[in-house]
């Protein structure tokens, strides 16, 4: 599997390392050690991003018969001396057709942190490069899958203002239809629920040194998984733009679906990304 990821995560995961998860943090050190933590952070975001403006990859990142994928990087700076926000963004190459609409919907679902069209979050940092507002922010993605008939993406955010953030989506798209793939194209959510109440998955982000792959396949938090899919998918619908919360947004690769399952106060960052087997997913309703 490629990958698209910047040196910042090394960083990051040096930082969770050595620290164990957020509370554990939070407790074993002092006010002035978090606060020195936080400046160190906040500099090494803006140092990747600015270094980042001089040292751009020229070829694509993933190359096929049939296409490419190539890296679009956009550079955003407010008033503020240390701000700095960079994005990176899928775009598809497909040899003697027109990929713009599927371009266009990889580039929504990379801004989805600030508004869920791509018009509302242009419009967003527009007017924040102008403000005093200190962000620093990078958003990079891994390549799931990249075939003749449709691409998928999982995009992450490291984000520093008032604290920090972390957090994941999922993206596919039909290169036939120029459209986003959702749940419902994949599986049906009786399916989807048995699967994972089956235990048929595993956890491809949400772990850490206090909830591990075991814990995430004990009886009490597949029951609680099955009821925080359940209650969403029953109520959520498909509107305009891209929601990075919403399980009905999709990763894919040859064998796998990628799900964003919420799970508060247990996961890591409060949500999961399961990895469920297709082959799971056709298995007998029980």
């Amino acid at each position: 599997m490629k990958k698209f990821i910047l040196p910042l995560l090394f960083f990051y995961l040096f930082y969770i390392a050595g620290c164990g998860s957020p509370a554990v943090f939070d407790a074993a050190v002092s006010a002035n050690t978090k606060a020195q933590a936080a400046s160190l952070f906040h500099e090494s975001t803006c140092r990747d991003i600015l270094e980042r403006q001089i040292d751009l990859p020229e070829a694509p990142i993933w190359e096929e018969s049939f296409g490419t994928i190539e890296n679009e990087y956009h550079y955003f700076k407010s008033l503020h001396e240390r701000s700095g926000i960079a994005v990176d963004i899928p775009q598809i190459q497909i040899y003697g057709e027109d990929a713009k609409q599927s371009n266009d919907l990889l580039r929504q679902a990379a801004f989805s942190l600030w508004e869920e069209t791509y018009e509302d979050a242009a419009a967003y940092l527009e007017e924040w490069q102008v403000s005093e507002e200190y962000e620093a922010t990078e958003v990079t993605y891994e390549v799931l899958a990249f075939s003749e008939d449709y691409a998928s993406f999982v995009f992450s955010i490291m984000s520093f203002g008032g604290s920090t953030y972390h957090a994941h989506h999922c993206v596919s798209v039909n290169l036939h239809t120029k459209e986003y793939i959702r749940l419902e194209d994949i599986a049906s959510t009786k399916q989807v629920l048995n699967a994972v109440k089956c235990g048929h998955f595993s956890v491809y982000i949400g772990t850490y040194s206090e909830f591990g792959e075991a814990d995430a396949h004990e009886a009490e938090i597949i029951d609680l998984l099955t009821a925080k899919l359940e209650a969403f998918l029953s109520k959520e619908t498909v509107q305009e733009g891209y929601n990075r919360f919403s399980s009905r947004n999709i990763g894919l690769d040859e064998d796998n679906l990628y799900l964003y399952v919420e799970l508060p106060e247990i996961a890591f960052h409060d949500y999961m990304i399961l990895c469920i087997p297709l082959n799971a997913l056709s298995e007998e309703i029980q």
